[in-house]
Formats: structure tokens, C-alpha cells, sequence
């Protein structure tokens, strides 16, 4: 919640709301973002939307009150995001939203999923070559990376950032069409990915001053 006094703000961009028999004024734009953030919830890159919640009870807000602050960031031109509009037109039924809208949310899932650069992200990198072999020469990825080397992981699923989203979007999604779609995209982007690095991955060996073998990898 913003540290600002909702005093200093003006009236347009407050509202109040009864719940429980209690008044809770809050910032709209407040609201807005946490709404967002829970309706875009996801679990291991599969959507989860929530209800948005009362921030200082942490109780679902009921209907009457989602109405109220959809109308209200209307009337006075508060930027409603594409998930809150999508989920006003479900009647704020988070069912009939995964029913509607199962595409949109599994491809943000994904995407947001991605973004995170989990560590189990790059044991697919091993199942990406194997199964790419053809545009995946230049590529090296091993399975028994030592954690002293996530720094190593975090590098590489950086740069692969682009490739994996498309490749995930090709083997999750629930739209035939985006999946042919990223499959096409995702072999574009691994193909220039290895046209362009040279033993990308590779383990190397240095010697340091002191005549000590040092293990890194090219990335």
C-alpha cells in the first residue's frame, strides 16, 4: 500500500468502502495494481487467478465492492487494465475468466513463469537439445551443474530468456494456432541463437597464477 496520507490525494482517486460494517478508504490506483497482480497469479507457469483481497483484513472483497471500484476508476479515467476489464466482462467470475480468457492467462503465465528465471528452467535446456539436435550444435548444457555456479544458470536462462518463452507458449498453450506459431518462432530464435554463439555453455578450464585449474564456463 502507498506510505502517503490518502489526505494528500485527491477525492477523485479514493473510495470508500463498507465491509463487514466497517468503512475502509483506500487509493484506487492502490487497488488497481493488486487486483491486477492477483488475477494474474500463477503456479509453476499455470494460472492461478485470486480474488482481490481487503488489504487490511485480508477477507475477499465482495462483488458490490469490485463494481464499485471498476466504475469508479472509470468515471474518473484511472487506466483499467486488459485482465480487470476482461474480468468485469465475466461478471467478476473468476470461472467463467478461465473459461473466457484460458489463452490470454496461460500465455501470461508463461511469460511472467519465465521472467522469475527459476533455476529449474535450465534443466529444459538439456531436453531442448536433445530433442533440437539439428540447430542446437554450438550449445552445451549440463545436468549436474554445482549451485556454487547458479550465477552461471542465471546468465545463460538470461539469455535464453526469449527462446524459452516461445518454446513454452509452443508446448502449453491451450491455442493450436499459438502453438504452431511460437513452435515457428522459438526454432527461428534457437537457430540464430546458435548460428551466432561458439561453444555457448562449454565447460572451460584456466589456469590461475598460482598454477590452479579453475572450472568456468563459456557464457
Amino acid at each position: 500500500m502507498n506510505l502517503i496520507p490518502l489526505s494528500e490525494f485527491h477525492s477523485k482517486f479514493t473510495i470508500e468502502i463498507c465491509e463487514n460494517n466497517t468503512i475502509y478508504k483506500f487509493f484506487i490506483p492502490d487497488l488497481i495494481c493488486m487486483w491486477k497482480i492477483a488475477l494474474y497469479n500463477q503456479e509453476e507457469m499455470f494460472e492461478c487467478p485470486k480474488s482481490l483481497k481487503n488489504p487490511y483484513t485480508n477477507i475477499i472483497l465482495k462483488k458490490i465492492s469490485l463494481y464499485r471500484i471498476y466504475f469508479a476508476s472509470l468515471h474518473n479515467n484511472i487506466k483499467i487494465p486488459k485482465i480487470i476489464q476482461y474480468f468485469y466482462e465475466c461478471d467478476f467470475n473468476i470461472s467463467e475468466l478461465l473459461c473466457e480468457y484460458s489463452i490470454f492467462l496461460r500465455e501470461v503465465a508463461i511469460i511472467t513463469y519465465v521472467n522469475e528465471l527459476p533455476y529449474e528452467l535450465y534443466e529444459e535446456l538439456s531436453v531442448i537439445k536433445y530433442n533440437f539436435p539439428e540447430i542446437t550444435t554450438n550449445l552445451y548444457f549440463y545436468e549436474n551443474i554445482s549451485s556454487n555456479y547458479n550465477n552461471i544458470k542465471r546468465k545463460i536462462l538470461t539469455d535464453m530468456k526469449s527462446i524459452l518463452e516461445s518454446y513454452y507458449i509452443y508446448v502449453y498453450s491451450w491455442s493450436e494456432f499459438k502453438q504452431l506459431k511460437y513452435f515457428k518462432k522459438f526454432k527461428q530464435l534457437l537457430q540464430d541463437f546458435n548460428d551466432n554463439k561458439r561453444f555457448y555453455g562449454r565447460k572451460v578450464y584456466r589456469r590461475t597464477e598460482n598454477n590452479n585449474l579453475i572450472l568456468t564456463y563459456n557464457v
